[in-house]
């Protein structure tokens, strides 16, 4: 793979800084690195031994470049993006932005989309560890149906979010009044059962996200799928309860195989089933999505439940940006 000169927008943002982490772990071929930021420009952060001086996207010139990974969606991303894409670089698109702007939704290991689509966006975090997790039983038996419960941690509402957890949980353990901005009702020490606006149909969006990402990543538009997500007072790791039904007859066994062997999948039972993965122990800045509670579901045939979880920053945003950034840059070069 050729060395890249990329820009990375969001630099100072829980997105944006694991993906400059993750660009200089995983040693992608960066030739030259340009930190974007609307809030920071002019701070300063390190990247492989180099002080870099974050940027203003506004007047950022993107012939500068031959790739961009987006962490943020403010107005002067979404134009970025369009002047990268006109210039003819690739764009990696981490945010709701993308999603609705076209671009091309990859999970890598699940799909991939033509090297002509040189935009790609990564679909909702919590349908990234949803689909990894789905794809391998689908391969093996097929999908009849499958109903999924999210429990959402505040970092899907970015820094603002995992800064009012903070904040509520302290005043409320001083014995001080709250105050709500991110978040519609207190969320310290709650549960609340709506991620954004409702539909004509009491859908949520976040509910409506997941839906149409999974079903297209999976390539199963009439896949019969119901979401429920919740928002839960927990900073990083998205965890989900899934039930589904197979088309075909499968055994628990030949399943336990199918999700072991996925490289993006690590499956946590322990002796006789009794061991399971959390958001806080097993998932928070970790690469793989993780697997439990796995069982054949008794009141029904060919039924499992099982419990998902995953680092909804690390995995499904920055991890699945540079996952499709590194095909990118590889058909590219």
């Amino acid at each position: 793979m050729a060395d890249v000169d990329i820009a990375v927008v969001d630099a100072g943002g829980a997105v944006g800084e694991l993906i400059i982490e993750l660009l200089e772990q995983r040693r992608f071929p960066v030739r030259r690195l340009h930190a974007l930021s609307e809030s920071q420009a002019g701070e300063v952060l390190r990247f492989a031994g180099k002080r870099i001086t974050v940027r203003d996207p506004a007047d950022f010139d993107v012939d500068q470049v031959q790739g961009v990974l987006l962490g943020d969606a403010t107005g002067a991303t979404a134009a970025l993006a369009e002047r990268a894409r006109a210039a003819g670089c690739w764009v990696v698109d981490a945010t709701a932005h993308g999603r609705a702007a076209g671009a091309a939704l990859q999970v890598p290991g699940v799909n991939a989309p033509g090297a002509e689509q040189r935009y790609r966006a990564c679909p909702n975090p919590a349908a990234v560890a949803l689909i990894h997790a789905l794809a391998p039983i689908a391969r093996l038996a097929g999908l009849e149906r499958v109903h999924v419960a999210t429990y959402q941690a505040v970092s899907g509402a970015g820094r603002a979010g995992v800064e009012e957890l903070a904040s509520q949980t302290a005043r409320l353990l001083n014995a001080q009044p709250l105050q709500t901005r991110v978040f519609e009702r207190q969320i310290a020490f709650n549960c609340l059962a709506r991620i954004g606006e409702l539909d004509a149909q009491g859908v949520s969006a976040e509910e409506a996200a997941i839906l149409a990402d999974t079903r297209a990543v999976l390539e199963l538009p009439e896949l019969a799928l119901s979401v429920s997500a919740v928002q839960v007072p927990v900073f990083f790791g998205h965890g989900l309860v899934v039930h589904l039904q197979t088309r075909e007859a499968v055994s628990l066994g030949a399943v336990r195989e199918a999700l072991a062997a996925e490289p993006a999948l690590e499956l946590v039972e322990g002796q006789g089933g009794a061991d399971y993965p959390t958001a806080v122990g097993e998932a928070a800045n970790q690469d793989p999505v993780f697997i439990g509670r796995l069982r054949e579901d008794t009141a029904q045939a060919r039924s499992l439940n099982f419990w998902v979880v995953a680092d909804n920053v690390r995995r499904s945003a920055a991890l699945n940006s540079l996952l499709i950034a590194e095909q990118l840059a590889r058909v590219s070069a």
